[in-house]
């Protein structure tokens, strides 16, 4: 089989042309994927950094009209075959192709998708006219690589040190350029000899290789007049004004290089209504115009961070009230106590520990509190870390003096809670500490939160934390993920996630009580 001719490269804005069909290949025996071959074609496979063009082909065959949806374009370099990867529009016709292929060749119709194709020349123009602009003129750096993303598009420059006020300059010099109007030509020849001898003097970028050039029969240079010329096998604009205009949006430093990120053409209109829609949206969410959002959203945030703040001490707050319930359950003070969204429950292992649950869930038109930090929270003031070491060497001076520093400073405490509740009323002032526990024997809270037949939190942990008390810990919550078909971990703490509802906890609690001992 012949090359594919490469009619996108004599014009780029041929958007639709009649050419024959060579090849219908499928590429799996259940699906309506075919793999098409034209003679020639106006589609561009992927390559030099410009994606591929989708359309569609199309042809009569016995009164039918078949239409294949282009999805992509590949090209094949030691035969120089382009393949058109495509989905038949109207399954049912499937069983049909087979009839067709023994009648191969076909005269079809190829149609791009416009849109794509132009801003794919809008963008790849661009390219070629930042790099010469920011290499030749501005001596900026060369260009390293570039890629034609679907909403931006990036040049990787060999200049780590570029700043805003040359991207400002180089911007200005680009789009004085396309003001212009300046042409751009393409020449094909037949040797890279042949290139090397006519052009050799103009060329003056990276590209000035062999092997940069595609491997084709003819080799192809793009010249934007004057300026620039560079070997190409994308698509173009035959003249800078089509361009319209560009926007270089930002440069970033990246291994060693600058980043520089532009969108052109249509692209700019775009952006421009986007952001145009969503000014006017925050003009009538703040009733205010758009020199006030700035200064609006400072505010807001600065009144969020407040409202945390006041959050995390409410949250404590109530955290510490739930603690001292949790410890009358513990303590036997009160009985079982079920509603909606509140559960303690008591048990005593056969060792003699407690096991003691809490479960909150969501009420509606209240604070959430059902979350793992809230969870979190209770669990300091059940069971507060231990202090650290303060140094082998003072030890002993600290045993001697502590029950009177303790008398001390329990004296001071409770003065200085008196004067705090007196002077602020909602501060509370209840230290975990003064939470105490009747029993000498060793307690295990189970917390869970969450809202009902949805993914919830739980949380294990013991009043006392030996290394064996750890593992026992660890191992249990393990266990209790295997059976609900969870996740989590810790070590002194078991954290994790399940599905919280009713059966879900009563099998946790059932396997607590009966696994602890």
């Amino acid at each position: 089989m012949e090359a594919t001719g490469r009619v996108y490269q004599q014009d780029s804005f041929l958007f639709s042309f009649e050419s024959r069909l060579l090849h219908i290949l499928p590429l799996s025996s259940d699906t309506n994927h075919y793999s098409l071959v034209l003679d020639k074609t106006i589609f561009f496979p992927e390559g030099g950094g410009q994606p591929y063009d989708t359309g569609n082909i199309c042809f009569s065959h016995n009164s039918t009209l078949f239409t294949f949806l282009v999805q992509e374009v590949k090209i094949d370099k030691s035969s120089k075959i382009i393949s058109h990867v495509c989905k038949l529009k109207e399954f049912q016709q499937v069983t049909l192709i087979p009839s067709i292929v023994s009648e191969l060749p076909l005269s079809v119709i190829s149609q791009l998708d416009t849109s794509r194709r132009i801003d794919h020349m809008q963008q790849h123009s661009s390219q070629h006219l930042i790099t010469a602009i920011a290499d030749k003129r501005l001596n900026l750096g060369k260009t390293l690589s570039w890629a034609l993303l679907s909403d931006m598009c990036t040049i990787d420059i060999d200049n780590p040190q570029l700043k805003n006020e040359q991207i400002e300059e180089l911007e200005k010099e680009v789009n004085a350029v396309i003001r212009r109007g300046v042409k751009v030509i393409f020449h094909e020849l037949n040797s890279w000899e042949e290139v090397q001898k006519t052009f050799e003097s103009k060329i003056q970028s990276r590209f000035i290789n062999e092997s940069s050039a595609e491997a084709l029969d003819k080799i192809r240079l793009v010249e934007i007049e004057g300026i620039d010329l560079n070997p190409c096998c994308g698509t173009h604009v035959t003249s800078l004004s089509f361009i319209q205009m560009i926007k270089l949006v930002s440069v970033d430093k990246t291994c060693g290089k600058s980043r520089l990120t532009f969108i052109a053409g249509e692209r700019i209109l775009k952006k421009m209504s986007f952001f145009l829609e969503r000014e006017r949206d925050l003009n009538k969410l703040i009733c205010a115009g758009p020199d006030e959002h700035l200064p609006f959203i400072q505010k807001t945030q600065a009144e969020s961070r407040l409202l945390q703040k006041e959050k995390k001490l409410l949250m404590e707050e109530v955290a510490e009230n739930v603690a001292k319930a949790i410890l009358e359950k513990a303590n036997g003070q009160v009985d079982s106590r079920v509603t909606p969204h509140l559960i303690y429950e008591r048990a005593v292992a056969s060792d003699g520990t407690l096991l003691v649950h809490y479960h909150r869930g969501e009420e509606e038109g209240k604070a959430n509190l059902c979350t793992i930090d809230f969870l979190k929270v209770i669990q300091r003031h059940l069971a507060p870390p231990p202090q650290k070491d303060q140094g082998k060497r003072n030890q002993p001076q600290q045993k001697g003096n502590q029950k009177q520093r303790q008398q001390n400073e329990g004296s001071q405490t409770a003065s200085q809670n008196t004067n705090e509740k007196t002077e602020n009323g909602s501060k509370h002032s209840a230290e975990s500490s003064n939470h105490q526990i009747s029993s000498s024997a060793e307690v295990v809270f189970f917390l869970t939160c969450g809202e009902e037949n949805k993914e919830g939190s739980f949380l294990l942990f013991s009043t006392v934390t030996p290394s064996a008390d750890k593992d026992k810990i660890s191992l249990l919550g393990k266990k209790m993920c295997e059976l609900v078909n969870g996740k989590g971990g810790g070590k002194g703490s078991f954290q994790g996630k399940c599905l919280i509802n009713k059966s879900m906890r009563d099998l946790l609690w059932s396997t607590f009580i009966t696994n602890y001992s």
